[in-house]
Parts: structure tokens; sequence; C-alpha cells
């Protein structure tokens, strides 16, 4: 093997407590990412996180090749739509969904090492795995790998020992080159930019690495650079296949052009490198309003000298950065665990067994990111909550099977309700085709193009050119203008799913099944319904007062813009003002008629009765505080139902229900020892309960709270009276406060003299 500078450290790594958790920091090149595994595989099986799949290929393959076997012999690698592996694989590097999909199921235990690279990325996955590898106690290592971290601080927080290794380093001259008036990174003119950076640095021999934001740049730059400047131009991206990315990552001395995202930032090293441009974006997925979106962005200035240090590993290198000197750019980012939806990393946990709020987070997650998840689990029937304790409850039966799904969680739900519908093969298609790490169809269209795009969807609008497209031949779909490496993992994980299903090669339904698929994704996240504003030619689709979402021109549904839209996936971006703008690129378009018809909207029962064993009520949906219809009669949604059965009950019946709740309360209380957070109030509970209970819009059987299991006990604990010299006192206790009503005789001062749980008061 290749002596690397990591070796320095092997005696060490050894002789540490493999009870305490490892940080190994090291520079990018120093060999860290091949080098730690084969010292830890001494001890057993070794498990390697890494947050990139094209990495996780590399690696693996790079082990196999240092130690003479074939990848998934010695080292192997298991990624979402990939499994390179065997019974006598010592060294299996995956990504992170893989790893909390495997801790889920118990495969994690089987290896005594779990080492976790590219840490100081700080992605939420990867800090979900930490906490759970420290709540499930010392019984493997813990190994964490970075180029860039504070490692003693990091240390501190998880009671770890720390080695710092030395790379090859060379001193790297740091350039700036910017447009007129330009401060921080910007994308436009990018090609015309990167060719001038390039002239500046004019190389005759080695690598000269092109940091770009994402594949439309590079295919950009590539096109614009071609036979504008000497050498051979290639790129590097996670959409490459294995032969194509060995080609790059092979040594070779001749002048080359890498275009590359930030997977060579630090998991993947380039070799040769002797001047980098980098021009200071990255893409990254932001959620908000409940779109997930990817979005040009700055990169940190952690990054920034991340990538610089690429040109002096082998000799004293250049930087040319695109953007100013004196712009400022953030230290770090935000670890992601309080930015990012929860949903990848939270299910796998609920099936575990594991209360996320019990994990030893070294950032805790944001409340209400996991509120908002376990919600949509709900309305997915994935999650049971518990109303008597904060964010509890049990996963469902639905859950593990969604689990076991190459798919979000939310798409694996939304696809397995769809089971016993005609919908399933067109809902299983567009799933695939959502779950791809990018657009199917990027950039601008030509008008060409868009007619294609309409042929292939059938006139039936975006989402059925999603599912559609997975269908056709590579020849069909690249005349269409679609991304092909994306296009190709969507259409395996397609096959995946198909097989997994039972679905038939053939057998699309006649017609889109769109309005069944446009219920089902209204159910998952309702915010995606937007309502038109605006005037014509200037629409907007918005939710309510808030920030409108604007049509793209490359939607088939939105042309022309329908009174509503139910979005899909949307991009983020700057106008040709430089204001930061929202566009739709793929929704369900909708008539207010449709909506109505199809329950798709937020209901609001406005009067109810009981009509003989029926209930009569008048109802609107709305979206936002905006009215999209009423409707009057026998209502068929469950939900519109049930809220009139609630607004049809007498008072008595609501109070013998909270009285019921009372009870529950307290028994839960009396299990918990002390005041347990408030519960339900009686119409929530009855809401939840009746959703269960009879058919609509039949009058139901209602539901009956559970009696207290232990009425004597409950009673000696929570009695309902005290006897003093003055007279008997009258208790009443409210679980919904944690507070105790007293009332006594007539001129009593002295308060009862009771035992007060934990957590209660007197008022």
């Amino acid at each position: 093997m290749e002596t690397l500078p990591i070796e320095a450290l092997r005696q060490e790594f050894a002789a540490r407590d493999r009870s305490r958790p490892l940080v190994v920091s090291a520079p990018t090149g120093s060999g860290k990412s091949t080098r730690v595994p084969l010292w830890a595989e001494l001890d057993g099986p070794v498990l390697v996180v890494e947050p990139r799949r094209v990495a996780a290929r590399a690696l693996a393959c790079r082990i196999a090749e240092e130690t003479g076997t074939a990848p998934g012999a010695f080292a192997g690698w298991v990624v979402r739509d990939e499994s390179v592996r065997s019974r006598s694989t010592r060294v299996l590097f995956c990504t992170p969904g893989v790893a909390l999909a495997m801790a889920g199921s118990g495969e994690m235990e089987g290896f005594s090492t779990w080492i976790l690279d590219e840490f100081h990325e700080r992605r939420a996955d990867v800090d979900a795995l930490l906490a759970w590898a420290r709540f499930t106690g010392k019984s493997r290592r813990v190994v964490l790998l970075s180029a860039t971290l504070d490692a003693a601080g990091l240390a501190r927080e998880l009671d770890a020992t720390v080695l710092e290794g030395e790379g090859r380093t060379h001193p790297v001259d740091v350039e700036h080159q910017t447009a007129t008036g330009q401060v921080l990174p910007e994308p436009d003119g990018l090609p015309l930019r990167l060719e001038r950076a390039l002239r500046l640095l004019d190389p005759s021999e080695g690598t000269v690495l092109a940091f770009l934001p994402g594949l439309s740049e590079i295919g950009d730059c590539a096109a614009w650079l071609e036979g504008r400047v000497p050498g051979r131009i290639l790129s590097l991206h996670g959409g490459l296949s294995l032969e194509a990315q060995s080609q790059v990552l092979r040594p070779d001395p001749a002048l080359r052009i890498v275009l590359s995202t930030n997977v060579s930032e630090s998991a993947l090293t380039v070799p040769d490198v002797v001047a980098v441009v980098d021009s200071g974006l990255e893409r990254r997925i932001i959620r908000a309003g409940g779109f997930p979106r990817l979005e040009l962005a700055p990169i940190s200035q952690a990054s920034a000298d991340q990538r610089a240090g690429r040109a002096g590993r082998v000799r004293p290198g250049r930087c040319v950065r695109l953007w100013a000197p004196h712009a400022r750019l953030v230290a770090r980012p935000r670890p992601s665990i309080q930015v990012d939806d929860p949903q990848e990393w939270l299910l796998p946990l609920l099936l575990a067994g594991v209360d996320p709020s019990a994990l030893p987070w070294l950032d805790r997650p944001r409340a209400d990111g996991m509120t908002e998840a376990l919600e949509r689990f709900a309305r997915l029937g994935l999650w049971e909550p518990d109303p008597w304790i904060p964010a509890g409850g049990r996963p469902t039966d639905l859950a593990h099977e969604a689990g076991g799904l190459p798919l979000p969680a939310d798409l694996a739900g939304f696809c397995l309700r769809l089971r016993a519908t005609a919908a399933l093969r067109d809902g299983v298609a567009l799933a695939a085709a959502l779950s791809a790490a990018r657009p199917l169809f990027p950039g601008k269209a030509s008008p060409e193009r868009m007619d294609l795009r309409d042929s292939i969807a059938e006139g039936s609008g975006d989402l059925a050119l999603l599912a559609r497209c997975l269908d056709l031949s590579e020849s069909e779909v690249r005349a269409a203008g679609v991304h092909l490496s994306t296009w190709r993992e969507a259409r395996r994980l397609w096959e995946r799913l198909q097989e997994r299903w039972g679905i038939a090669p053939e057998g699309w339904p006649a017609q889109f099944q769109s309005e069944t698929l446009a219920r089902g994704l209204h159910q998952l996240e309702p915010r995606a319904l937007r309502r038109r504003r605006g005037a014509p030619g200037r629409e907007e689709f918005a939710l309510g007062d808030g920030l409108g979402l604007l049509p793209s021109r490359q939607s088939l549904s939105l042309r022309p813009p329908p009174e509503l839209a139910l979005a899909v996936g949307v991009h983020g971006g700057t106008d040709a003002k430089g204001r930061k703008q929202v566009w739709i690129e793929s929704a369900q378009g909708l008539t207010a008629a449709q909506a109505m018809r199809l329950g798709i909207g937020r209901p609001e029962v406005l009067a109810a009765r009981r009509d003989g064993d029926r209930v009569w009520a008048r109802w609107c949906r709305r979206v936002g505080k905006d009215e999209i219809g009423r409707e009057e009669g026998f209502p068929r949604d469950r939900d519109v139902w049930a809220r009139a059965v609630l607004r049809c009950l007498e008072p008595s019946v609501l109070e013998g229900v909270r009285r019921g709740l009372v009870l529950l309360g307290l028994e839960r209380c009396r299990e918990a020892g002390n005041w347990v957070a408030a519960p339900e109030t009686p119409e929530a509970w009855l809401l939840r309960q009746l959703d269960r209970v009879g058919e609509p819009p039949d009058w139901p059987d209602l539901p009956v709270v559970p009696p207290s299991e232990d009425p004597v006990r409950l009673e000696r604990l929570f009695p309902k009276s005290w006897i003093s010299p003055e007279g008997t006192w009258s208790l009443d206790w409210d679980p919904w406060k944690g507070k105790i009503g007293w009332t006594g005789p007539k001129g009593a001062k002295a308060k009862p003299k009771i035992v007060v749980p934990a957590g209660w008061k007197l008022r």
C-alpha cells in the first residue's frame, strides 16, 4: 500500500480507549477515510457512514484495490439504489439514510466499530446516528472523522479522545476575481468568469479543480469551455457511473480541468491538483412552508478554506476565488439538525422504540420541526399519537412497512395508502421521481421540448410527466430535456418498487389518476395547496397573506394559471431585479369545484344538526383564510362528518367526556409519579376517536372514555374531599393545568393539608 500521512497515527489509534468516542482530525487527502477503517477492522466488522453515495462507492473500491480483493468481498457499499456486499464483507460503507434503516432493524449491532466520516458537515442524519450511538451504550467503538473541525471542543462535549494528524501541505496563493460591483459569490456569467480564471492560471500540466454549485452549472461551463481553453475537461458529481468516476480519480499528469460539485471538497481526493477555481456557491436543500427546495447559496468560510487547500497537496498551488476579498462569509453553517425536516432520521428512531427527546444530542433538533413531522406521520397513518404525553405515541403497522421501503418516510406513507386504488402504479412512479436528489427536468426548455413533454404527459400536467417518463427509453427522455443521471437513478428506484409491489411492467391506467394523487399529496402536505392571486400575467400562488410562489414557465400544469395549485416541486433563486423568489416547477392544477369534490382544503363546519340517524351539515373549505367554496347536505368526508357530529353534541355529553378524561389524566399522573403535561381537550379527543368509529353520514355510537384502572388508589392519591376541624373541603383536580382547585367551609382560612404530587399547585 501507498504510505500516507495518516499512518503516523496508527499506533496511537490502536492504544486508545475503545469505550470512549474518538475524534480523528486530519487534513483532506491524508488518507483517514481509507486507513482508519482498516485499523478498526482488526477488532471486528466496521460500518463507515459516508454522507455521499459517490464517496461511499469510491472509498470502498479504493480499499478493495489496496487489499487486492474484489469490490463487495472485503470492502463493500450499500446506498439507496445499490448494494455491493457479501457475507465476508468486513468494511461496509453506507449513506446515513441506509445506516438509520439498519439501526432501526438491529443490523448495525453486528458492527464493532461505527465510523462517521465528514462529521464537520454536521448533517442532521449523521447527528442522529451519533446521538443513537451514545444512547445505546459502550458496546461498540464510535469514531468521528473530519478534515475541518474544532476537535478539542467536540471532544469536551462527547467526553471523547482526540487524534490530530498532519497532511502533505504546501502554501497556496489565494487570488480574487470579481465582476464590477460584485461582493458575494454570484452565479451570473459563471462560464465566462471561469474561462477568465483559467486563463489567469495558465497551467501547463496537472489538474485544475473548479468548484461549481450543481449539475446544470457543470453542464453550462463544460459546453462553454470546450475548445476555448487547453486541456481535457472532465466532470465529477454524484450522478456519475463508477467507470466515469474512476477515470477522474485516476492519476494523470496531463493537463485536466475537473468541474466538480462539493463532493470533491473533502469526500473525494482528485489527484494531481495544482490549482483551484472556486465559484463560492453550493446548492442546499432548504425547507420553508412545507416545501423542500434546492437553492443556491454562498459557502461558509470553512468550506472556502477547505477548497483552497486542495491546491496545496502535491506542490505550492494557486486558488482563484470568484468573489470579492472583503466579502463576509459565515464562519460555519448552522448544524442542519436545527434547520432540516427531521422525518428522514425520525421514523427509524421511532420504529426502534427510541424516544428522540431522550437522546444525548450534540445540538437539539427543532421542537417545531419534530411536531410537524409527527403530525405528518399521523395524517399518513404512520403514527398513533398519545394525547396525554407530548410528542408521545407509537408507530403503526403501516409505519413498519414504510420503514422497509427505499423511499422518504412521507412518500412511503403516500404510496402505501394507494395500495387498494387504481392509482397505485401512477403514485409509486411519481414517488420514485419526487424522491430523486435533483429535478428531473432542470433549466429552461424550448417550446418544442415543452410540446414533447406535454405529449409524454398526454395533457395531464406535471405529475403525469414525472411519473410516465420513467417508463420511456433513454433516447425518448433525452429529447425531452431530462437530466439523464437523475432519471437513471429514479428509474432504478421505480424498477425496484415495481418488483417490491408486484406491479406488472405494462398496465398504466388509461387515464392518469391525477385526482386520487392530488388528494393523497394534500394529506402528505396540506400547505402545498395554494390559491391564485394577482393580475393576469402577474399571477402568484399563496397560502395566505405571506410570500407567494411564482408559476414557472416550465410547468405544464400552470399554463394558464389555474384557480388552485398543489405544488410538489419548487426552486429558489433571484429574479431579474435581484429579489429572492420561489418558483413552482411542478404542480397539480385544480379548480375550486374539484377541490370541494375531492375534499382538498381545510374543512370548517358552519352549521350542523342531527337528522334522524344521520348528520346534516353546511361547511366550507379554505386555503389559508380564503374560502374555496361551500356545500351542504349529508357529508361523506370523515373530517367534515366528525366536526359536524361535534357541533351536534349536547353540553352534557362534552362534560361527561371531560370528567372521563380527568380520570384518565389522573391515572397517567399516578403512573408517572408527578403531573403529566396537558392532554387533549374533550373536543380534540372526540375528533380523534370519531375518525375510527362509525361511517359518514350516519350518527355514530359515541366513543366512551376508558375508566380508571384503579379507582380506589386514585381516590386515595387524588381525593375529592378533605375533612378539617373547620368542615369539609371540596377538591377539583385539573390535569390540564396541573392545579388543584379547593372550596372550603364559609370563613375557613387554612388551605387543605394534603400531600400534593410533584409538579401540582394549589390554586
